[in-house]
């Protein structure tokens, strides 16, 4: 089914790296004293992402305001660490990626702000190999909304029925379809092998 040309392109959050926000709701909370789930919603809940994971604001203006609705003051420098701090690489998908990197093409399309892509682009070890990288904030539109996957497919120069994309959302994964990609959804590194297998991939 698919050849040589085939372009991977992978999800950042829950494939490359682990998501466990509650870390920093919990760190937050603490910081405040407000509710773990008071905490969340300052920082974490989607909507208030979305300025950020556009490139609509920068994390000094996004600390800024989460402070004022935690009704606190966190030194920038502390902010960003604990807003780090929900991300950890996922080793165990690391082998399966470097396995595919022997044979094709493969590149990052990725909601996420400026803090989380420098802060794994630093720690991943094959990130520079990503290429493009297609990260929100920096083209200005989130998943799955089909403008991110016209970058993709623009700045990896193939046509996007040769892309292959791999997200743990399904609503990302349908519409990177309705963008003509094909794609797969994350489960497990387990689930995945056995998918690309099924596909021919590997």
């Amino acid at each position: 089914m698919y050849g040589a040309d085939l372009f991977i392109a992978l999800d950042l959050g829950n494939v490359l790296s682990l998501v466990d926000e509650g870390v920093g709701a919990r760190e937050f909370a603490n910081m405040s004293g407000k509710q773990e789930w008071e905490a969340f919603d300052a920082v974490f809940a989607p909507a208030r992402k979305v300025p950020i994971e556009t490139g609509n604001q920068s994390i000094e203006d996004f600390s800024r305001e989460c402070c004022e609705r935690l009704g606190v003051q966190i030194p920038q420098d502390r902010f960003r660490t604990v807003y780090e701090s929900v991300l950890t690489p996922n080793w165990a998908v690391f082998p399966l990626v470097e396995r595919l990197m022997r044979s094709y093409r493969m590149g990052l399309c990725s909601n996420t702000s400026s803090v989380h892509w420098e802060l794994e682009r630093r720690r991943l070890p094959f990130a520079r190999r990503l290429e493009p990288a297609i990260v929100s904030y920096q083209v200005g539109v989130m998943k799955p909304e089909p403008g991110i996957f016209a970058a993709l497919a623009r700045q990896a120069g193939v046509d996007a029925g040769r892309i292959l994309f791999i997200d743990d959302r399904s609503e990302n994964v349908e519409g990177a379809e309705r963008a003509g990609l094909s794609a797969l959804e994350f489960k497990s590194v387990a689930g995945l092998e056995a998918d690309l297998k099924r596909l021919g991939v590997i």
